[in-house]
């Protein structure tokens, strides 16, 4: 049966679970429809897999043809992360994928392949890992393998709040007769974990404290003791298998194979040289090409792969040596020095020619691969090499640590970036598929997981021939993958700038990645503004400037009116209306917390339950007692006691829901006393200082170019300054001022919408601002009050509560004020 027909079913199976009100499958009657569809599904395939196998003994199967069992349970597995908050379309998918477990026993590899390969956000989802687990799709041991990597340094916050939820949740709930055997890595990194004294002193040093002593109360310790035994075997294991494939990958015969072929290439590029010309002999390079076809270079994808993961190497190789036999010759005869780190300065400079006429040979292999019976071929072979390439990498990055020189790796990337991007005739069908496959080389050697690179990594995204092609690709499906990208650079950054703690290197990286954002804003600040949210979730709010970069950016089709136009009244501007685009997921945060989700809309709708702002500032603490369950956010910050994501979201959520209330009233209703701005008061007075310092900053954000959500959160903040008018709340207004000043005394740019609101503010008597307190607290305050009040067009003089009396206020028209 033809793929698409069954695909068609699965469509309308979804159909049903959409009309289904029903929190699980099992809630359902064995006779109700998603149960008699599902099973016809899985008959139908049951019997389309036997009618392919008979027919591949009796006839053989071409190549490339899907089983239609496989074909199926790979679209029914990563349709599960599309929407895994919804139980009844999740239970559906693993019921499936079970079934076909039963006739395709090769599923359950299958499955672990496809999950180790996914997004590290989506492979982490705790509800889907329990459901693959408790059905038996999940190869627990590779998993666990691959857990305890993300644990190796402790700097994945996400992955070790998933590690000891899901360790408990195996070993004490005795889920399918789990052992500590299944989990032997993990647990081994999480007591080592327990000895590590930066942990210890952090949030989650109690907590794997705190499992650890669980385990050992409900665990047999022979449990324990024969999971270390399997750690300690399993290393050794793993340690001679690497081994035995090395020496198997890189044997003597094999590797002077290859050497000798790339020796041949270097004559034939050299003699190119000699003769002056760009493209000389043709031939003789078009031979040597045949030549690799005729020894069966190509033959299968593994042979393919290990060919040039051995060249790979031998070209860095001799690349690094070029350094030592420079020094050796400098030096005089005397022992070679020991390889010097990549950032030393009087280092001599590297000869990069085996590595140039690598990147030579692999272009001109893209471009004349050809590959019968196969579409895309030439992606394909491009993506093979690329693996090889970044399996050569990490292997070096993680065996020479702080000896590991990026500049060859980045010379081979840059070089293909250059030349199989470029403009020409035999490559321009497929430059979208080789984009994609340097995204997901670039996604695999993300700073967070080879340090060592970040500089190349940094250089190679904001690459001319990368970063421009892949935001202007058609329909701006690029743009969530640079995205990524952007978000991995600033999630490796963010606990060096939340502590304000930038050695040279890391400055340095800081300093080229501010330089990537004033490119985007400069040529593409539609992509600043569709991710602002998902950037200033992760960005620390000690950054001020590069948030600034960020939320400065406006349409390019929009002429912004000057903020210190006299007399602007900004509620009558046309770009006031429009609401702006949000690509970003900014309810991801909430979505992790149903429970939240579910008060928060009840009480947006009818101010039920009436304990909601009561119990909110609880909900909104990223530990303790009152804090929500759920996974903590892939980018919590050790030291702070709030869920920033999750605050992030909740403003926008709310004030969008007001701003959707408001467009429905066919006159302009005020927006005090509504249930969004009893939540945001209740938050600004009962937060304490660093959670109403997280949630101004949350508003503030909203503050860019001209729309009406910049409109709206600047009538919300100068609302919450005149209505914070008791002695004691003072601090709240001090508070606002502060986000908006720390805003806008570092260098421009500033977005419109922060200078819109904080001009409103020091000129309209309305707010008062000059008799408060905190604009004298101390003469190098006040006169830092004076400078940008000057800056912002107001007359300095000692006695401006008067002249605020004769300046016209109207910037900004707070409803209902």
């Amino acid at each position: 049966m033809n793929l698409e027909i069954m695909l068609a079913m699965l469509a309308e199976i979804d159909l049903l679970i959409a009309r289904t009100n029903s929190p699980a499958l099992s809630a359902l009657p064995n006779d109700h429809d998603l149960h008699l569809y599902t099973r016809k599904l899985l008959a139908l395939l049951c019997a389309a897999q036997q009618n392919q196998e008979q027919q591949q003994q009796i006839l053989g199967a071409p190549p490339q043809q899907l089983d239609p069992a496989l074909g199926v349970a790979k679209h029914v597995f990563y349709s599960l992360f599309s929407n895994p908050e919804h139980q009844l379309r999740v239970d559906v998918r693993l019921y499936l994928l079970d079934g076909i477990q039963a006739f395709y026993r090769t599923l359950t590899s299958e499955i672990t392949i496809w999950l180790l390969f996914l997004e590290d956000d989506k492979k982490l989802d705790q509800s889907i890992i329990e459901g693959l687990i408790r059905y038996r799709l999940l190869n627990i041991a590779d998993f666990d393998q691959y857990l305890a990597q993300l644990l190796e340094g402790a700097r994945n916050e996400k992955a070790l709040s998933f590690a000891i939820h899901m360790t408990r949740w195996c070993l004490t709930e005795q889920q399918h007769n789990i052992t500590p055997s299944h989990l032997a890595f993990t647990l081994d990194v999480l007591v080592q974990m327990s000895h590590a004294q930066q942990i210890q002193n952090s949030p989650y040093g109690a907590a794997i404290n705190g499992l650890l002593s669980e385990l050992s109360k409900k665990v047999p310790s022979s449990g324990m003791e024969k999971a270390r035994e399997i750690v300690s075997a399993r290393k050794a294991l793993v340690k001679a298998k690497v081994q035995a494939s090395q020496k198997a990958l890189t044997t003597d015969t094999f590797r002077n194979q290859v050497i000798a072929l790339m020796d041949e290439w270097s004559m034939l590029c050299m003699g190119s040289a000699l003769t002056s010309q760009r493209d000389g002999n043709q031939g003789a390079q078009a031979a040597f090409i045949n030549k690799l076809q005729r020894q069966n270079v190509f033959k299968s994808e593994d042979f393919t792969r290990r060919f040039f993961l051995v060249w790979t190497e031998i070209s860095v190789e001799r690349c690094l040596q070029s350094r030592t036999e420079t020094a050796q010759r400098a030096g005089g005869s005397g022992p070679a020095p020991a390889p010097a780190p990549a950032a030393a300065d009087d280092a001599p400079e590297l000869d990069f020619r085996a590595v140039d006429i690598y990147a030579k040979l692999v272009v001109l292999l893209v471009k004349y691969y050809h590959r019968e019976n196969a579409t895309n071929a030439k992606a394909s072979f491009f993506a093979i090499v690329m693996q090889a390439v970044t399996r050569a990498l990490l292997t070096e990055s993680e065996t020479k640590k702080m000896r590991f020189n990026q500049q060859p790796y980045h010379r081979l990337v840059a070089r293909w970036l250059a030349d199989l991007l470029s403009p020409d005739s035999l490559l321009g069908n497929i430059h979208w598929q080789i984009l994609v496959t340097f995204w997901n080389a670039l996604s695999m050697l993300q700073p967070l997981r080879v340090p060592a690179f970040s500089f190349a990594w940094l250089e190679l995204i904001s690459h001319r021939s990368f970063m421009p092609k892949l935001l202007l690709v058609k329909s701006p499906k690029g743009w969530p993958m640079f995205q990524q990208l952007l978000v991995q650079l600033l999630l490796f950054l963010e606990p060096y700038l939340h502590s304000a703690q930038l050695n040279q290197p890391i400055r340095v990286l800081y300093k080229g990645t501010l330089r990537v954002l004033l490119v985007l804003l400069h040529d593409f600040p539609e992509f600043l503004c569709d991710h602002h949210f998902a950037f200033c979730d992760v960005i620390p709010s000690t950054c001020v400037q590069m948030r600034n970069l960020i939320l400065s950016a406006f349409p390019r089709h929009m002429r912004l009116p000057d903020p210190f136009t006299p007399n602007l009244k900004v509620d009558l501007l046309p770009e006031i209306k429009q609401p702006p685009f949000i690509l970003a997921t900014y309810d991801a945060a909430l979505l992790r917390h149903p429970k939240l989700l579910q008060e928060l809309d009840s009480y947006l709708k009818n101010r039920q339950p009436s304990s909601f702002l009561a119990d909110l500032r609880s909900m909104l603490l990223l530990r303790g007692p009152g804090a929500p369950s759920g996974p903590e956010p892939p980018h919590s910050c050790e030291s702070s006691t709030y869920n920033v994501p999750l605050i992030n979201a909740l403003v926008l959520h709310v004030g969008m829901y007001q701003i959707s209330q408001l467009n429905k009233s066919p006159v302009q209703s005020p927006i005090t006393h509504s249930p969004c701005m009893d939540i945001f008061q209740h938050l600004v007075l009962e937060l304490d200082v660093e959670g109403r310092h997280l949630f101004l900053n949350a508003i503030a954000n909203q503050l860019r170019y001209p729309n009406n959500h910049t409109h709206y959160f600047s009538c919300v903040l100068l609302y919450l300054f005149a209505e914070a008018n008791q002695k004691s709340q003072e601090i709240v207004q001090e508070q606002i001022t502060r986000v908006l000043l720390e805003r806008l005394i570092v260098n421009r740019p500033h977005p419109w919408g922060l200078l819109i609101t904080f001009i409103e503010l020091i000129k309209n008597p309305r707010y008062n601002f000059w008799n408060h307190s905190f604009t004298r607290c101390a003469p190098e305050v006040e006169r830092l009050f004076v400078s940008v009040a000057r800056s912002c067009i107001v007359p300095p003089s000692n006695n401006k509560v008067e002249e605020q009396r004769d300046t016209p206020a109207a910037t900004t028209d707070a409803r209902g004020s």
